[in-house]
């Protein structure tokens, strides 16, 4: 996918493909709240609201005219047990 929309934003930056994912998730009338990096780091407390959205660049890869990205979004619900609990 290209992105080309704002010219004015230089979407080649690692913080700016990040903050671009999350405001499109944070946008989005059905995600609570939107994080960043690795989901096993996940912090319940900090995040107690559900779904969650979360965006991480798994991969890049860099050519003499282009910088490619990898990147994971995930929207999950809070997980609950066999027995009903919440974890």
């Amino acid at each position: 996918m290209s992105f080309n929309a704002n010219p004015t934003t230089n979407l080649t930056l690692y913080y700016n493909i990040l903050e671009y994912w999350k405001t499109i998730m944070s946008n989005h009338p059905s995600i609570a709240q939107v994080s960043q990096g690795d989901l096993y780091s996940f912090d319940n407390d900090e995040y107690p609201r559900y779904p969650v959205g979360n965006v991480s660049i798994t991969n890049v890869n860099f050519s003499d005219s282009l910088t490619i990205y990898t990147i994971q979004l995930i929207v999950a619900d809070k997980i609950k047990l066999k027995n009903n609990e919440s974890v």
